[in-house]
C-alpha cells in the first residue's frame, strides 16, 4: 500500500467488510473497484492504491482521499491540496468523516465517486468523529427499524423544476416560509435516515449576520411542522431531533426526485459499463423523466448552487449517453432530440454537438449539419475562446467532402 502522512498511517489490514468504489463522473467514469485491504489511498499518483485518470483535471491530488472501515462504517479522510466534498459539504483536511451510505464524494468539479459498504449497513449519520469516538462506535447498537405495524405516510419532495411537497396525495404549502421549504429539501435530498447536525444546518441556511441562527432554525422547524398539521392534524411531524441534529421522521416513506434521479443515473452507469446498453437506456429514460428543471430553482444558497450544478451535469451525461445508445440502434430522431435538449442547457457542450451533427449526417441533412457546425464553432470561440475538438474537425471534413 502507498505511503500516507505519518499522523494518518496505520498498518494495512484485511477487513471483514468489502467496499465498492464506483467512479460516477470523470475520465474513469464507470470504473468499479472492490476494496478489501485498508486503508486505501485514492488519487492520480502512480503509487495510489486506486489510481484515477486525471486527464484535463489538474485539481486531483496524487494522494487525494484515504478510505478506511471503522466499526462497520466507511470512513474517508481528505488528503488533498484542493479539497474534497461529500454531497455539498467540504471535508476538513485530515479529519476522518463517516459516510452514511450512498453520498456522492466529489474529488474535483469533474471527478465524483461513490463508496458503498458491501455485506453490512452502516449507521446513517452526518456527524464527524475523532479516532477515539470511531473506536467506541463499534460498541453502539444500530438504530432499530421502524416497527412494521406503525402507520406510515409518504412524503414527496419534488425539487427538480417546479417545487412541490406532498404528504400522501395532499399538497403541503411551504411557500410562506422559504426557510422551512429549503430545510425540508436539505433533509430529503440524501440517504434514508440521514442526520444533519444543528451546526451544519445553521451553516447551510443562515449567514453569520443572523444573531441567533439556532433560534431561527427552531422557528423554521416549527413552521414546517405547522404546515403539515394544517394539511391533516393526524399527520406525524415531518422532522425530529436525533443525535444532536435533525432528520426526517422514520414514520414517513420519503421520495425525493433529485435523490431518485441520481440513484437511477448511478445504476445506469453500472449497466452501461457492463455492456448492458438497453438496461442502462431504460434507467436513463426513467431518470430523465424526473428531471423537469434545475434543482431548487429560485434559491441561491451556496450548497444549493453546488448541488444544482452536480445534478445538471448528471442530466447532461444522461442525455448524451442515452442519445448515443439510441443512435447506435438507428433511432436518430430520438437521439437528436436528446442531444438538442443537452445543448439547450449547455450550448458549448462538444459531446452533445458531435452527437447531433452525426445524427443529421446519418439522416441526409448534411448541409444543415455544416451550418450547425459553423454556428457551434463560432459560439465556442466567442464564449470559451477555443476551437472545435478533433472529432468535430474530422466530422466537418467528411461533411464538406460529401457535399462537394
Amino acid at each position: 500500500m502507498s505511503a500516507i502522512p505519518d499522523d494518518l498511517s496505520q498498518p494495512t489490514t484485511v477487513c471483514a467488510f468489502e467496499v465498492e468504489l464506483l467512479v460516477r463522473q470523470g475520465p474513469s467514469a464507470g470504473e468499479r473497484h472492490v476494496l478489501q485491504r485498508f486503508p486505501v489511498i485514492v488519487g492520480r499518483g502512480n503509487d495510489a492504491d486506486v489510481r484515477l485518470s486525471a486527464e484535463n483535471e489538474p485539481m486531483l491530488s496524487r494522494h487525494h482521499l484515504r478510505v478506511a472501515v471503522e466499526g462497520g462504517h466507511v470512513v474517508v479522510t481528505d488528503l488533498s491540496t484542493n479539497g474534497t466534498w461529500v454531497e455539498d459539504r467540504q471535508l476538513k483536511p485530515k479529519i476522518p468523516y463517516v459516510l452514511s451510505g450512498g453520498e456522492a464524494v466529489k474529488l474535483t468539479p469533474r471527478i465524483v465517486i461513490g463508496l458503498r459498504l458491501l455485506g453490512s449497513a452502516a449507521v446513517p449519520t452526518f456527524e464527524e468523529f475523532t479516532p477515539a469516538e470511531l473506536a467506541s462506535m463499534a460498541a453502539e447498537a444500530p438504530p432499530q427499524p421502524v416497527p412494521a405495524e406503525r402507520p406510515q405516510a409518504t412524503l414527496t419532495m419534488e425539487a427538480l423544476g417546479p417545487i412541490h411537497v406532498r404528504a400522501g396525495q395532499a399538497e403541503v404549502d411551504l411557500w410562506s416560509s422559504r426557510k422551512a421549504l429549503v430545510l425540508l429539501a436539505c433533509l430529503a435530498d440524501g440517504p434514508s435516515g440521514r442526520v444533519m447536525l444543528v451546526e451544519r444546518l445553521v451553516d447551510m441556511l443562515w449567514s453569520d449576520a443572523v444573531a441567533d441562527a439556532r433560534a431561527a432554525l427552531q422557528a423554521a422547524v416549527s413552521r414546517l411542522r405547522r404546515a403539515f398539521r394544517t394539511v391533516d392534524s393526524n399527520l406525524p411531524d415531518p422532522v425530529e431531533l436525533h443525535r444532536g441534529g435533525y432528520r426526517l421522521s422514520p414514520t414517513y416513506r420519503v421520495r425525493c426526485d433529485a435523490r431518485e434521479f441520481e440513484l437511477l443515473c448511478d445504476e445506469a452507469t453500472r449497466m452501461h459499463a457492463a455492456d448492458q446498453g438497453e438496461a442502462a437506456a431504460a434507467l436513463l429514460e426513467q431518470a430523465l423523466a424526473l428531471y423537469r428543471g434545475p434543482f431548487l430553482g429560485g434559491f441561491s444558497y451556496d450548497w444549493v448552487e453546488m448541488r444544482r450544478r452536480t445534478l445538471e451535469e448528471r442530466y447532461l451525461d444522461a442525455c448524451d449517453t442515452l442519445g448515443e445508445v439510441r443512435a447506435a440502434q438507428g433511432k436518430h430522431s430520438e437521439a437528436m432530440r436528446l442531444f438538442e435538449n443537452a445543448l439547450q442547457t449547455e450550448s458549448c457542450r462538444e459531446r452533445s454537438a458531435l452527437g447531433l451533427l452525426r445524427g443529421m449526417a446519418a439522416t441526409g441533412k448534411r448541409d444543415e449539419a455544416l451550418r450547425r457546425y459553423y454556428d457551434f464553432a463560432r459560439r465556442l470561440e466567442k464564449e470559451m475562446g477555443v476551437g472545435p475538438g478533433p472529432d468535430l474537425l474530422i466530422l466537418r471534413e467528411s461533411l464538406q467532402t460529401a457535399s462537394s
